[in-house]
């Protein structure tokens, strides 16, 4: 649901200019995603866009421009391609190419899945973290809603909003406040001690065992 002060349509101008947006796909706390066309580049786009009240607090822009960074720089079939984005003052959005499918929350929530499809899912979000952690970057937030599955099988990663980067600085945290979710928590971050790829690795087979 979107806050009462905010407009039901979020989409700013700039992504008017680029785009051909085609239908809302999701809505949370933080902002929506929708379904688009790039024009220039005549490809189906995921914009996220930041509601105009979490533009406002500097951390949260932050975050966004860092994810935005984070994703240009990892390149691999697991983990979903940025297209296009802008993250200033005016326009914080982030066009990542779109995958026909649906999370795997929502494919688990359907039932178990086949075990050769669950082996193979493992060994894909494994190969996009090994990427992500040779890069350096530790996501510290991943959970089966984070995943998506595609139409063909393709397992990928999809938020990288709270991720550390080494040698890039930490996003500033509230001091006690504990990152991530919590069924999900490795016992490092719950303590506030040091994070590495093993806190993901946690993750994932907590989310394997679900």
């Amino acid at each position: 649901m979107c806050p009462m002060n905010e407009p039901e349509d979020l989409i700013p101008d700039s992504c008017h200019e680029r785009f051909d947006i085609e239908a809302e796909i999701a809505r949370g706390g933080f902002g929506a995603v929708y379904r688009a066309r790039h024009r220039a580049l005549d490809r189906q786009v995921a914009i996220k866009i930041l509601l105009q009240s979490v533009t406002q607090d500097p951390i949260s822009v932050q975050r966004f421009r860092q994810e935005a960074r984070v994703v240009a720089t990892l390149k691999h079939p697991q983990i979903v391609d940025i297209v296009d984005h802008e993250v200033d003052a005016a326009h914080t959005w982030i066009a990542y190419e779109f995958v026909e499918g649906s999370s795997l929350s929502d494919r688990l929530g359907r039932g178990p899945l086949p075990w050769r499809d669950a082996c193979e899912m493992v060994v894909q979000i494994l190969e996009g973290l090994s990427a992500a952690h040779k890069a350096g970057v530790v996501l510290r937030d991943l959970k089966p809603a984070n995943l998506i599955v595609s139409q063909d099988g393709r397992c990928l990663i999809l938020d990288f909003g709270i991720a550390k980067w080494a040698g890039h600085g930490t996003v500033q945290t509230q001091v006690g406040l504990v990152i991530g979710t919590p069924a999900y928590l490795s016992p490092e971050q719950i303590t506030g001690d040091e994070i590495t790829g093993h806190s993901d690795l946690y993750a994932w087979a907590s989310s394997s065992r679900r």
